[in-house]
């Protein structure tokens, strides 16, 4: 129920892939990392 509702993948690593696409990641964890929420910033070209 929880990937259809969502649109989770629980097999992507999404900080992970966040930290490799953008050079500050900073990420806040809640319920035991089950929830996140995730701020990103990309380098100035």
């Amino acid at each position: 129920l929880a990937e259809w509702a969502t649109n989770w993948v629980p097999e992507v690593d999404l900080v992970a892939t966040l930290r490799r696409a953008f050079e500050g990641v900073e990420v806040a964890a809640f319920h035991g990392g089950a929830i996140f929420v995730a701020r990103a910033r990309k380098a100035s070209e």
